[in-house]
């Protein structure tokens, strides 16, 4: 009894173990890091040999054969309830987005300005009802002497692993669920 209450144990402390995503985008490129307690993993871009390079570039030449449209509908509903579900399970302890825009001619910027601006104010409502934001920036500057638009974007996001394994459990239910179902029609019917 007692190896069964520290496995259990053991469980829900894994469970409240949170996993925490920093994304950040600027001039310099699209950046990731992903922090499970004092972890830190950054993807990093694997540099291919020439054998591999020269392998890769045989398979993407060969043909591709579709896929089954009947397993991608059985999955489209689940993956849909998954989405939203890990929609509602995320926390954005800050998000940060300053634009600034510029086209060399005063007139296109102002415009472009107000396009943008009136873009994100009708869009961050609908985002806020959604995602549980703690933090936000969000700047849009128009840049009259400047010929290009910059985008900066910053983003902390958390989700436990507890509520990431209850979706995953959700979505496979489902699947098999509907696979199930459709296999019982199909030796019936």
């Amino acid at each position: 009894m007692l190896i069964l209450a520290v496995i259990i144990f053991f469980i829900a402390l894994i469970c409240f173990i949170p996993l925490c995503f920093h994304l950040e985008y600027s001039e310099n490129g699209f950046y990731v890091h992903f922090k499970v307690l004092i972890f830190k993993f950054s993807p990093g871009k694997k540099k291919k040999s020439k054998k591999e390079a020269q392998k890769a570039d045989k398979e993407e030449k060969k043909e591709k054969k579709p896929g089954n449209a009947k397993q991608m509908l059985a999955v489209i509903d689940p993956a849909v309830d998954a989405l939203g579900r890990l929609i509602r399970c995320l926390v954005v302890k800050r998000l940060v987005m300053n634009i600034t825009l510029g086209s060399g001619d005063a007139f296109s910027t102002a415009m472009l300005y107000g396009k943008t601006a009136a873009g994100i104010g009708a869009l961050f409502p609908f985002l806020d009802r959604g995602i549980k934001i703690k933090h936000k920036s969000i700047s849009v500057n128009a840049d009259f002497e400047a010929n290009d638009v910059s985008v900066f974007l910053l983003s902390d996001i958390r989700i436990f692993a507890g509520q990431l394994l209850a979706i995953s459990v959700c979505f496979l239910y489902k699947y098999l669920r509907k696979i199930i179902i459709k296999k019982g029609n199909q030796k019936n019917g």
